[in-house]
């Protein structure tokens, strides 16, 4: 059965030729000069199997027909195979972004444009399968208002993408995302309530606004709803920031919307309260506001993890041997400048090549996460610590004098020698310097701290040398 075809197209010539072409395969071809008289002929009831434009039209161009054609709720699956010319600037770009099914380089053969027609209508079901616009008659004024409303729909949404993306600065800051993303959608959420909750290492920020319609025990299950998806601990510290204009209203739906993007893990959760009225009004833009945050965060992890994967060490968890000495060179550059103490401590895994040979590479490998443990449990706050290479490792000391540096030094000893690491009783050597301000250097500060290193495994190991 063949297909009812809308040609739009300005050229006379051009649409004549395409319309011949139509004819000879069987199909029944209606015309129209521009997307505006597209718009009225959808609105009749002859209806369209599937639409073939031009791309370049006066009034309405091809690129704004297939907006307004995805917009209605009526015609939003009626296929559009768009035309553009060759050498066009951007005419693929337009016509892939606008939302059509198709679009081809024009040539002077009209085959190619049959063919793909017949393949979208044959997966719409042809033979009339879209309704009209409305019962009514289309004018050009009700199309020019679409039109209208198209642009300003589309100016936006490409504002809040534009406003939640810019929330992401290429800084860690959850709590600062959390509420820049809340203050950009509370006017689309209110009278109801909106909370966010994003997984961090220490454990998830909870940031929320509630308006009148937003009592206590809405929010408190909105709080329920998070905690039972698992995105959010019972006794976690979730922030509201009260809004109480307005009067209160029906209690609203509730529900909870993992955020990220398709194929990958969750980025964090809103539980929202939306009003019957907010829903109606807001609820496609709230979308656009989520699906953009879901982008952010996904962009979030994908950062961390690069930061992750360069400055840590795979095996450990703790900083590689860049990282570490960066982070040393920082603090040399800090102790000479304003004279405050530093220290370095150098340690190494006593016999550590006996444990691999007689127990294996893997159990070798647990030990020194073991041992990576230990040291961060132990170390204080302004410590650094990471792996250097193999079984050595380093800690930089801010603000530590050397008899100070000496009792971390031994505190680390006497806790990894205190306890059985992988089921096996290890033991490790430490050597400790200390800057000497002037001339000194990270490199001669490490070379002294590496001497003494060497000095307590040739005293007999399992001690520090100072």
């Amino acid at each position: 059965m063949g297909l009812n075809v809308l040609l739009v197209e300005d050229d006379a010539s051009q649409r004549q030729a395409l319309g011949r072409a139509f004819v000879a395969a069987g199909h029944r071809v209606s015309e129209a000069r521009n997307g505006a008289e597209a718009l009225l002929a959808l609105g009749t009831p002859n209806r369209a199997d599937v639409v073939v434009s031009d791309c370049e039209m006066p009034l309405v161009d091809g690129y704004q027909l297939c907006r307004l054609i995805r917009e209605d709720r009526a015609l939003r699956h009626l296929p559009v195979l768009l035309l553009t010319a060759e050498g066009a600037p951007l005419s693929g770009f337009w016509a892939r972004t606008c939302g059509a099914d198709r679009f081809l380089r024009r040539d002077a053969d009209p085959t190619p444009v049959v063919r793909t027609a017949e393949e979208l209508g044959a997966r719409r079901g042809g033979s009339g399968a879209t309704a009209a616009v409305t019962s009514g008659e289309l004018r050009l004024e009700d199309v020019l208002r679409r039109l209208a409303r198209a642009v300003e729909s589309q100016l936006l949404e490409s504002t809040l993408r534009g406003a939640v993306a810019a929330l992401y600065d290429g800084r860690h800051d959850p709590e600062r995302l959390a509420t820049g993303f809340i203050e950009l959608v509370e006017e689309l959420v209110l009278p109801g309530a909106l909370v966010m909750t994003l997984p961090t290492a220490e454990g998830a920020v909870a940031r929320g606004v509630a308006g009148p319609a937003a009592a206590p025990e809405v929010r408190a299950s909105l709080v329920a709803r998070l905690v039972a998806g698992g995105h959010l601990a019972a006794d976690a510290d979730v922030r509201w920031r009260i809004v109480e204009a307005g009067a209160a209203v029906a209690a609203p739906a509730q529900g909870v919307i993992t955020v990220g993007v398709p194929g990958a893990p969750s980025s964090g959760a809103i539980g929202v309260a939306l009003t019957f009225d907010a829903a109606r009004r807001h609820d496609a833009i709230l979308g656009v506001a989520l699906d953009e945050l879901g982008r952010v965060l996904h962009l979030e992890r994908a950062h961390l993890d690069l930061l992750r994967l360069a400055t840590r060490d795979g095996l450990t968890g703790l900083l590689n041997r860049r990282a570490l000495f960066d982070a040393l060179d920082a603090e040399v550059q800090r102790a000479a400048r304003y004279g405050h103490p530093l220290s370095v401590i150098l340690l190494d895994v006593d016999h550590f090549k006996e444990v691999n040979d007689s127990h294996g590479h893997a159990v070798g490998d647990e030990v020194l996460r073991e041992i990576a443990a230990r040291l961060g449990a132990r170390l204080r706050r302004v410590d650094v610590v990471g792996r250097v290479g193999g079984e050595e490792f380093c800690v930089v000391c801010p603000e530590t004098p050397a008899q100070e540096a000496r009792l971390v030094a031994e505190d680390l000893r006497v806790v990894v020698a205190s306890r059985p690491l992988a089921n096996l009783p290890v033991t490790i050597s430490l050597g400790v310097a200390t800057f000497a301000g002037g001339s000194d250097t990270r490199d001669a500060l490490l070379a002294r701290a590496d001497e003494r290193l060497y000095a307590a495994k040739r005293a007999g190991r399992d001690r520090v040398a100072a």
